[in-house]
């Protein structure tokens, strides 16, 4: 079941340094985006939603190492509904876009998350079901551009949000 869950740190104080708050660089690309099967490696990879839209089926597994998925904007106008594994061991973790509010959540088995942004006018927007992440970052970006200070939660942190929800 969907629910809409309240950002309990989250107070509304701007980002003093906006554009210093950004994911972390360096990690490597997903392969296979010509092939139709993106994968990631067993070292530091980066994913975002157009590695998603590249693969054939919308798996994504990025294998070991710290990995980094960002769910930022997509601007190829096609929704996405996927999954990402991403992997074992070391410290992998989602950097989302906007604030809390502006998505959905649903609790999955063995532990997975679904993340279902909805912050379009229309109530369309792309899903991803994460495995594996260890902290969800909201970056906190409003509509208008205003850019508040991050929250973060570990994965049971959020589970746990999502748990005791509001149901939509």
């Amino acid at each position: 079941m969907a629910v809409t869950v309240t950002d309990p740190n989250f107070d509304g104080t701007l980002e003093p340094k906006p554009g210093l708050d950004v994911t972390p660089t360096g990690n490597a690309a997903m392969t296979g985006l010509d092939t139709g099967k993106v994968i990631g490696s067993d070292g530091n990879d980066r994913a975002t939603l157009f590695d998603l839209q590249k693969d054939n089926d919308q798996i994504i597994r990025m294998l070991d190492g710290d990995d980094v998925f960002v769910f930022g904007p997509n601007d190829t106008n096609v929704d996405i509904n996927g999954l990402v594994f991403m992997g074992d061991g070391g410290n992998d973790q989602v950097f989302l876009n906007h604030l809390m509010s502006d998505y959905v959540f649903t609790a999955r088995v063995a532990g997975g998350i679904k993340i279902h942004f909805i912050g379009d006018p229309d109530g369309s927007g792309d899903a991803v079901t994460f495995y594996g992440a260890e902290t969800f970052t909201f970056r906190n970006i409003d509509d208008s551009g205003l850019n508040y200070v991050n929250t973060t939660y570990t994965h049971d942190e959020l589970y746990a949000l999502i748990l005791a929800g509001t149901p939509v």
